[in-house]
């Protein structure tokens, strides 16, 4: 499992593009990402009109910068 952290993009019934932060463990990005709309569709800050416009994950950088 990787640790990935994902922001998804989705517009709420008003029509206001909104962002969901998460983290999450998943094994492919792939994966990530249908967690990630998921756990938004789960969420109570969104109903079930909302539209996911973009999901993006990413892998935490562990080296030092």
């Amino acid at each position: 499992m990787t640790h990935y952290h994902c922001t998804v993009e989705f517009r709420d019934p008003s029509g206001c593009i909104r962002h969901h932060i998460l983290d999450l463990d998943a094994n492919t990005n792939e994966d990530a990402i249908s967690l990630a709309e998921a756990s938004l569709m789960e969420s109570p800050s969104a109903s079930n009109t909302v539209r996911v416009e973009q999901v993006v994950c990413w892998v935490e950088d562990d080296e030092p910068h």
